[in-house]
């Protein structure tokens, strides 16, 4: 009389299926990671803060559609506005940085180019019921992030402060300078940990399944 299998059918077949599935699904979570890694642009941001001080007005907590609110607007667009961000663009030389890194041009882009292109780099908004404005500042390099959001907020704090009571009726302190980001803000790291571990969970079940289900039906043909 043959020796009975110690191990019954279904434990060969289970561990044949996790076998699989741990292969499949390590070789997807991993490769995912080196793509998002070494082949996704990294975009990283940095901010910086100041406080806005309006000796006649109270807009720590401005409502929509009151004078206040187009107050704090009309900073927002200010900051954006060519007398702060031209002398951030000739002082940290971004016209000539750019035309080499982005445009790949040896000859510096147009003042208007740079304005336009460091707009779109830069967003303002006003920390919530507080008069302090945040500038943050998205680049490809983490230090021209961290000079360019000191140098804007650097001007604006020039600009207004030197206006002075009579102009703008208020005053302007840096809060908090920013720093080089070490990590990167898009592609975010614990999303692309998801995004990895969800596909290779997809993956690795459907291809160690289907081929389960390809050894059960090739073991039942043999038998006939």
């Amino acid at each position: 009389m043959a020796a009975k299998d110690p191990n019954p059918p279904y434990f060969s077949i289970l561990t044949r299926w996790f076998f699989v599935a741990a292969l499949v699904f390590s070789g997807v979570f991993f490769g995912v990671l080196l793509v998002a890694d070494q082949a996704l642009p990294k975009t990283y941001q940095a901010s910086a803060m100041a406080e806005v001080q309006f000796p006649t007005t109270n807009i720590s907590a401005p409502k929509l559609g009151t004078p206040d609110e187009q107050t704090l607007e009309d900073e927002v667009d200010f900051i954006k506005s060519s007398p702060v961000m031209l002398p951030v663009i000739q002082d940290l030389q971004l016209e000539k940085a750019w035309a080499a890194r982005i445009f790949h041009s040896t000859d510096p882009i147009s003042d208007d180019n740079a304005l336009l292109h460091l707009q779109g780099k830069v967003a303002v908004a006003w920390v919530k019921d507080t008069s302090i404005l945040r500038v943050t500042v998205s680049s490809d390099v983490p230090p021209e992030a961290a000079e360019i959001a000191n140098g804007v907020i650097d001007q604006y704090l020039a600009q207004r402060n030197q206006q002075g009571p009579a102009g703008t009726n208020m005053t302007v302190r840096i809060v908090e300078r920013a720093d080089a980001p070490t990590q990167p803000a898009w592609p975010n790291s614990t999303v692309v940990r998801i995004v990895a571990a969800l596909l290779g969970a997809m993956l690795a079940i459907s291809i160690a399944s289907f081929m389960e289900v390809a050894v059960m039906l090739t073991r039942a043909s043999e038998r006939h």
